[in-house]
């Protein structure tokens, strides 16, 4: 048989460092969302206006994923803290209505089973969307730094240079799939 224990404070604090955590990642969004959202070309070529054009709609996206992680980082505190609050009141409740009959600690016990059941699926549910939503994130941050989509990017723009001048200059046509 399995056990388990939740105690309201650890979890009012879980959602404090959750929240903090967030505001942490939304400043560093804020802070790179000028350099990132509007990139000037570094030449007045097509190429280097295709290729800021790109960065920055790549920046766009990002910071509209991010505004979406955030808003989910929200609900995800507000559910946490909403989770603690129904921790504390399903004690009191149970702890009040306990009486000396063992009916009555049968009721009391199957309907604090019930409620503990149903704010655990609540929590799982919640929590598993946060740990993909979350991974999702990481994915974009941890697994692709900045650096590394620069230098893709200033690739594919030599890669699209290139075609375009053996296109103009030498007549051959590169089937891009």
């Amino acid at each position: 048989m399995s056990y388990v224990l939740a105690s309201p404070d650890l979890i009012a604090a879980a959602a404090a460092d959750v929240a903090a955590l967030g505001s942490t990642v939304n400043a560093a969004h804020m802070a790179a969302a000028a350099s990132t959202v509007a990139v000037v070309p570094a030449a007045a070529d097509e190429v280097s206006t295709g290729v800021a054009q790109l960065f920055s709609g790549v920046g766009q996206e990002f910071h509209h994923l991010a505004g979406q992680a955030a808003a989910f980082n929200a609900q995800f505190v507000q559910h946490l803290t909403a989770g603690a609050g129904s921790y504390a009141a399903t004690e009191v409740a149970s702890a009040a209505s306990m009486m000396p009959s063992v009916g009555s600690y049968v009721d009391v016990i199957n309907g604090f089973v019930a409620s503990i059941s149903s704010q655990l699926t609540a929590i799982y549910n919640t929590v598993a969307q946060a740990v993909q939503q979350i991974l999702g994130v990481l994915e974009l941050i941890v697994l692709v730094p900045y650096e590394a989509l620069v230098l893709s990017y200033l690739s594919l723009a030599l890669l699209i240079g290139a075609i375009q001048l053996l296109t103009k200059y030498l007549g051959v046509t590169i089937p891009i799939p």
